[in-house]
C-alpha cells in the first residue's frame, strides 16, 4: 500500500519516496508530504511490505527485498529515479537501495537510521515460545507501549498516542499470531543484516540526519557514517529523540528542502 501526493506548488518534475520506521506506518510523514508537495515535488509514502495496510505473507524478509520492492512500485509507477528517505529501519532500506540501484536514486537521506554500527553478534535467532505471541496479556502490551513512546521522545506531546492505539489494535485482531510472526522475522533479519559495508560504495549525495538525543551513541555514529559516504553530510537536531520528524518538522523540513535542492 502507498500514499500519492501530487505536487501543490509549482512543479518541479522530481519525485520523493519515503520509507517509516519497524514500527510505523506511513501517515507519520503527514508533515514532511505536505512540505515536500509545497515545495513542488510528487511525494509516495508506503507501507513496507509485511506490515501497516500492505500484505503481509509469511516469506523470508530482507533489506534485499524491500529495496526491489521499492524499485518494483517505481516500476509500476512509471518513476524512473527519485529521492529516497527513510526513518529508523527505513533508513537501511533506502541505503540498501541505493548500493543496488545507484541509477535510480538522486538522493538518499536518512532520519534517525538504526544499524549505524554492525551489532549482529550474539544476536542469533530466538524461537517463539508460549503464548508470548498467541495470547498477548494486554496490560503488559500497553504499558510496554508507553515506556517504548517514553524513549524515543524528548518533549511528549497527546497525540503520539496514536502510535499506541494503532499498534495496540494490532495485536486485538484474530490474525495477529500471524502477522507477529512476520513481524518478529522481520526484526530477526533486521539484527542479521547490515549495510554499514555498503556505505562507502555509494555515490549518491547522502545525508544523515536526526534528532540528536536518540541513543547515547547515536549522535557519534551518525558522524561516523556520515564521513564515509563518498558524498555524505550530517544534521543533527538538538533536544530531539528518535522521531525527528514528529518533534522537530519545521526544521528537518527545511533540511531536507534545502538537501534534495542541491
Amino acid at each position: 500500500m502507498y500514499k500519492r501526493q501530487a505536487p501543490t506548488g509549482p512543479a518541479n518534475g522530481r519525485t520523493v519516496i519515503l520509507h517509516h520506521g519497524g514500527l510505523y506506518y506511513s501517515w507519520y510523514w503527514k508533515n514532511q508530504i505536505s512540505a515536500l508537495s509545497e515545495a513542488g515535488y510528487r511525494v509516495i509514502a508506503k507501507d513496507r511490505l509485511g506490515w501497516g495496510k500492505s500484505a503481509k505473507p509469511n516469506i523470508p524478509y530482507s533489506m534485499n527485498l524491500w529495496a526491489s520492492n521499492t524499485a518494483r512500485l517505481m516500476d509500476h509507477l512509471g518513476i524512473e529515479q527519485a529521492a529516497l528517505v527513510g526513518h529508523s529501519i527505513g533508513g537501511q532500506m533506502v541505503t540498501r537501495f541505493a548500493f543496488l540501484y545507484p541509477e535510480r536514486i538522486t538522493h538518499l537521506v536518512t532520519v534517525n537510521q538504526i544499524g549505524l554500527t554492525d551489532r549482529r553478534g550474539g544476536r542469533g535467532f530466538q524461537p517463539l515460545t508460549g503464548d508470548e505471541y498467541a495470547n498477548p496479556d494486554m496490560d503488559a502490551v500497553y504499558a510496554s507501549l508507553l515506556a517504548w513512546a517514553e524513549g524515543n521522545y524528548v518533549n511528549w506531546r497527546p497525540e503520539y498516542l496514536e502510535h499506541m492505539r494503532l499498534r495496540y489494535g494490532y495485536q486485538l485482531s484474530g490474525d495477529w499470531p500471524r502477522m507477529y510472526y512476520v513481524y518478529r522475522m522481520t526484526g530477526h533479519m533486521r539484527n542479521m543484516d547490515t549495510v554499514i559495508n555498503d556505505w562507502q560504495h555509494i555515490e549518491t549525495p547522502t545525508l544523515i540526519m536526526g534528532g540528536e538525543e536518540d541513543y547515547p551513541t547515536f549522535a557519534e555514529e551518525a558522524r561516523n557514517a556520515a564521513s564515509i559516504f563518498p558524498n555524505g553530510e550530517v544534521m543533527l537536531i538538538p533536544n530531539v529523540g528518535h522521531n525527528a520528524l514528529e518533534e522537530a518538522p519545521d526544521r528537518l523540513n527545511a533540511e531536507l528542502i534545502r538537501f534534495l535542492g542541491s
